[in-house]
């Protein structure tokens, strides 16, 4: 691992592996500082960034010294910085840090340690001047859906402090279970805390949160408020505020079930299930005190400037079925429910600030009115933002299009995270100013293990970071230069990332010339193997490789532990059919295919209920109604171009065939993602075959391709042409 990372050092040495990229960045004209058994530091106070030195060379002392001896690492406090600016010295015989709070100083060391020659001690030398571009650089967790122990917290600590976010939302209610320890109400995680059955796969038609019993299966768990503490303790010495977040009016099945009174009179209870209502009672007095009590004691274990109330998806048709609440619309005069939302929204919020504290939400609260010094996250999109903004509310951006890592990397990849603008052209002058950051949003509905976190988070949070932080231009091809060490230092802490499948241009050849894949091809080694399902162990570094006709063949990267990252299949085919001397008229045939499927795999073969003639790869002749169903497109088509891409999204899965090859495989279950591949093609007719399926809810269908003639669109309907028999 550390001769690859030797190795790509080699490759840029003109590009220092900055991430995220610091203000200003000069070379100075000296030899690297090295350390040795010699180094000293120097420092008016002991801080944690002395300590993070240290751990950066754990063989040698780095002794406190009060002189200004040669191979020293310097302290210097400079109040005219900003809280979390920093400036970086190194040359051969001295680093200088200079900052005004700890945090700064220990930024600067998190830079230091990318500056680190390949294996050795030394360390490049430079002059660096450095300020975040917003305060709020933040990362979200959601430990209710499913439950992840203080090691894992603190390791997402350790991760967030490496790239500078310094915020921590801990989402630590929700209808999965209540995850805090709280005194004054031991139910809330005696019976809160804990769901029946083993927790995967998450359904929320079936969360049935009660007391574990002896002897049966039960999922779930929570922190004790000294677990807490220390959590918030070793966030702080990272230079990380922890925010905690309380989920109300909705989203609080745990505190319902375990408190029923605090519900909505009336309220029926779904049959085999805890699920009732989620949404407290907005016309009890006793609700409002349950919840000053709840913020009582989290008040208590998180110093934070906010607390987080959740405040989205509230399903207000209990309120409007409640006579308590329809009472306390009545009292207040307010015509609507949601009104009575802000009014909730509100009280609480007066609350939280007569405490010395100020309150964040989601975008919902904005709904009915907002509260007067609330802070909103906006997630559903930007426009919550935007309308905060301009009512003079500071701002959290974190919209589901570039935020959401729950969702795949086709949907959202780090270059598409990487080109996110937190604040919107729309705002203007000092309007903008009240975007005071964002952050990545990590909800664990499929997410249940640690080394799944792993894969959804990184690389992605590397350029969330690079985001908040730096207000450089945009530039991809140096990021990915200055990105690629970082995530490989990843394997020294047990971090199972996401390692994206070897970017071919041409993946799929369909064509009898000779087709050969080179090393120099890829950015990092590269292995093959003619299985897919090989053993890491078998599959072979590429430095020329020829590839076997008509037979796939697999591509990936490894992590540092040997491991596979994910595989790009290859493909050569001899398949190449020839333009008749009279083309067939235009169109393709549907096969209409009823069922549910999880995967294509499981109707490829199947027959069809209907066929019929189509124009387009389109949902028009989909069935009536909200049944599950497949279908399956057969044409012959003539592409323009010999090198193209072929893009299809959909939801749930599908998959583009030529000539009997797949060449697009976008199956399984999800949302609107695109998938797309490379191809050349030499001149003929192909066999095109689109299967898909919908598996309920929402559906949707698009096939287009890209060319350097042709920009991305929908496949013209005159290229495609009627199946031969």
């Amino acid at each position: 691992m550390l001769g690859i990372l030797a190795a790509l050092w080699t490759q840029n040495p003109g590009v220092l592996p900055l991430v995220p990229l610091p203000t200003s960045v000069k070379s100075v004209a000296s030899k690297p500082f090295l350390f040795d058994k010699w180094t000293v530091v120097t420092t008016d106070k002991k801080m944690f960034a002395v300590s993070e030195l240290r751990s950066l060379v754990p063989q040698f002392k780095l002794a406190y010294s009060a002189g200004n001896a040669k191979n020293v690492v310097m302290f210097q406090h400079d109040a005219k910085l900003g809280n979390e600016a920093y400036t970086l010295h190194v040359d051969f015989d001295h680093i200088l840090v200079r900052y005004s709070k700890p945090a700064g100083a220990l930024y600067a060391i998190e830079t230091l340690k990318q500056l680190r020659q390949g294996t050795s001690n030394q360390f490049a030398s430079v002059d660096i001047q450095d300020s975040p571009r917003f305060k709020w650089r933040g990362m979200h967790l959601d430990v209710s859906r499913h439950f992840f122990p203080v090691p894992v917290i603190k390791r997402t600590l350790d991760l967030m402090k490496a790239v500078k976010m310094n915020v921590f939302h801990w989402h630590l209610v929700d209808d999965g279970g209540w995850r805090l320890e709280i005194k004054k109400y031991p139910k809330l995680t005696e019976i809160g805390a804990w769901r029946k059955g083993t927790g995967v796969p998450w359904s929320y038609s079936d969360i049935n949160l009660a007391k574990p019993v002896p002897g049966e299966e039960s999922y779930g768990g929570f922190y004790t408020q000294a677990q807490v503490r220390d959590v918030v303790k070793y966030a702080a010495d990272r230079g990380i505020t922890v925010v905690p977040e309380i989920e109300m009016p909705g989203h609080t099945l745990p505190v319902l079930v375990a408190y029923p009174e605090l519900g909505c009179t009336g309220a029926t209870k779904y049959p085999g299930n805890s699920w009732t209502t989620n949404v407290y009672c907005a016309g009890k007095d006793a609700t409002f005190q349950f919840i000053d009590n709840v913020l009582d004691e989290v008040m208590k274990l998180f110093p934070s400037p906010w607390i987080h109330i959740g405040g989205d998806e509230v399903d207000k048709k209990w309120w409007n079925a409640c006579p308590d609440c329809q009472a306390r619309m009545k009292a207040e005069n307010l015509k609507d429910a949601g009104e009575l939302q802000s009014y909730f929204i509100k009280r609480v919020e007066q609350y939280i600030n007569s405490k010395g504290r100020k309150m964040i939400g989601w975008d919902e609260i904005l709904e009915g009115g907002l509260a007067p010094n609330a802070t909103v996250m906006s997630w559903r999109g930007i426009d919550g933002g935007i309308a905060a903004a301009k009512s003079g509310h500071e701002v959290v951006m974190s919209p589901t299009s570039h935020c959401y890592f729950d969702y795949s990397y086709d949907a959202i990849s780090t270059e598409h995270v990487y080109n996110w603008e937190p604040v919107p052209p729309s705002l203007v002058g000092k309007e903008r100013n009240y975007v005071i950051g964002g952050q990545c949003n990590v909800w664990t509905e499929w997410i249940p293990t640690v080394e799944r976190y792993d894969r959804m988070v990184w690389p992605r949070a590397f350029a969330t970071a690079e985001v908040l932080w730096s207000s450089a231009p945009k530039d991809w091809d140096n990021f990915q230069t200055r990105l690629l060490p970082n995530v490989r230092n990843l394997d020294s802490m047990g971090v199972a990332y996401y390692l994206e499948a070897p970017s071919i241009p041409c993946a799929f050849s369909f064509d009898t010339k000779p087709m050969t894949i080179y090393r120099s091809d890829f950015n990092q080694p590269v292995f093959g193997s003619g299985a897919a399902n090989a053993q890491a162990r078998d599959w072979k570094l590429v430095l020329a490789q020829q590839l076997p006709m008509d037979t796939p063949f697999y591509l990936a990267y490894k992590r540092g532990d040997g491991t596979l990252g994910d595989a790009a299949a290859l493909y050569q085919s001899s398949k190449v059919y020839p333009l008749p001397p009279v083309m067939p008229a235009n169109g393709l045939s549907v096969e209409v295919i009823k069922g549910k499927y999880s995967s294509v795999d499981e109707f490829e073969q199947a027959p069809p209920q209907a066929a019929v003639p189509v124009t387009d790869v389109d949902l028009a002749k989909k069935p009536s109604g909200d049944q599950p169903f497949a279908l399956r497109f057969k044409a012959r088509i003539h592409f323009p171009d010999r090198k193209f891409r072929l893009y299809v999204t959909s939801d749930d899965g599908s998959v583009v065939k030529l000539n009997g090859v797949r060449v697009v495989d976008n199956d399984g279950l999800h949302g609107a993602v695109p998938r797309s591949s490379g191809i050349q093609a030499a001149d003929g007719f192909y066999n095109l075959e689109v299967l898909f399926f919908d598996a309920g809810g929402a559906s949707s269908l698009k096939l287009e391709y890209e060319s350097d003639t042709v920009k991305r669109e929908a496949i013209p309907t005159s290229w495609y042409y009627q199946p031969g028999s």
